[in-house]
């Protein structure tokens, strides 16, 4: 199975290194444990390939004995500096202006405007550390509220596009 960078790391731009611990029990089962995961999906993604990949495992043996290995396994994500510069090019030179974000305890509001006044069908996703969808709504109008964001995470993805592929990203974090 392939590893796809999740959607919400690559907005934000981030970079990172997973490690993962492979089990390989006595019965040739697999089970596998996040060492280190720097977020946005990198993690969650590493395991989902690894479950995908449906491979065959062979149980070891030492001295005749069945026995358990484990095996780290290391994954990088790196963004080439070609889909970074394009990401930074869309945020600074998008249709949004003046996006301004108050993030709560339970409550999200993200209000901008478009640059050049017109009402356009705008859709605002929201992500967490680990890149789950926290949130999404859309719809002609100059702001987004949410309650009940159902996030423990300290730090959010904010994207805001419009039908033209027009984005702003923004990382934000929680005030509270």
């Amino acid at each position: 199975s392939v590893i796809e960078y999740p959607n919400a790391a690559r907005l934000a731009g981030m970079n990172g290194k997973v490690v993962v611990k492979i089990l390989v029990g006595l019965d040739g089962q697999r089970s596998f444990e996040i060492l280190k995961d720097p977020g946005f999906g990198m993690g969650a993604e590493v395991v989902r390939a690894l479950h995908a990949a449906d491979l065959k495992w062979s149980r070891a043996e030492l001295d005749g004995k069945k026995v358990n290995v484990e095996f780290i396994l290391p994954v990088l994500f790196k963004i080439e500096k070609d889909d970074a510069a394009v990401a930074h090019i869309q945020d600074e030179q998008n249709a949004f202006s003046q996006v301004k974000i108050n993030y709560t305890a339970d409550k999200f509001r993200v209000d901008f405007k478009y640059a050049d006044g017109e009402d356009e069908n705008i859709n605002m996703t929201i992500y967490d550390l680990d890149g789950r969808l926290v949130s999404s709504d859309g719809g002609t109008k100059t702001y987004f509220e949410s309650g009940n964001l159902n996030t423990k995470s300290a730090l959010l993805i904010v994207v805001l596009e419009d039908d033209h592929g027009n984005k702003a990203v923004r990382k934000v974090a929680r005030t509270d």
